[in-house]
């Protein structure tokens, strides 16, 4: 029998969180450190953890691939802060540099592999918005939720939240079309929050 991962958080069980990913999860200087999605979701975390400190390590960098994310998954066997639990998202610069969508889906299960193997709990969340780019962003977001089902782990669609009605909700990116501003992070991170609600791992 799977138990959620809230109640993983509330029993303990979750002491270190890693994410992997891109510019969106780095922050990269659009947001604060306090205003991007990781650190707004750790506070959710640690708020349900209790008394029990839960510690997060962002190894994202901006302008990453999947393919870097690949080249980097070693960052998190470190013996003293393996994961408990670990967040992948790329996708974006998949998109903007050429990776193809096998080759994304190759380096997403080869990721989640690697941190399996150390007993991490994954999840997958996909990418969010690309104006001008949205047909090609929606065959990488389909292929990754495919990854994730395949690999038998939750996925957290973040590409829908931010449309209502069809249209791209107001104020979520900056004038370059892709990155979230303080407002698209927080919404990121409730989106991400409200997923983990409803998932087993």
């Amino acid at each position: 029998m799977s138990s959620s991962l809230i109640s993983k958080i509330q029993q303990g069980a979750v002491r270190r969180v890693h994410f992997l990913g891109d510019s969106i999860t780095q922050g990269c200087g659009f947001v604060s450190q306090q205003q991007a999605y990781p650190y707004q979701l750790m506070l959710q975390i640690n708020r349900l953890a209790g008394k029990l400190d839960v510690h997060s390590y962002n190894h994202a960098v901006g302008g990453a691939t999947s393919t870097d994310g690949m080249d980097r998954v070693n960052w998190s066997e470190r013996e003293d802060h393996l994961p408990d639990l670990a967040f992948i998202m790329f996708g974006l610069n998949d998109v903007n540099q050429g990776v193809s969508i096998d080759d994304y889906a190759a380096n997403l299960r080869g990721m989640i592999d690697h941190l399996r193997e150390v007993r991490a709990a994954v999840v997958l969340l996909g990418p969010t918005p690309f104006v001008g780019r949205e047909d090609d962003l929606a065959g990488y977001n389909q292929r990754a939720h495919e990854v994730a089902r395949q690999a038998e782990i939750p996925f957290i669609e973040c590409l829908n939240p931010f449309y209502e009605s069809g249209n791209l909700r107001a104020d979520m990116l900056w004038s370059d079309d892709l990155h979230l501003t303080a407002l698209g992070q927080q919404l990121l991170a409730q989106t991400v929050w409200d997923g983990l609600q409803q998932v087993d791992c």
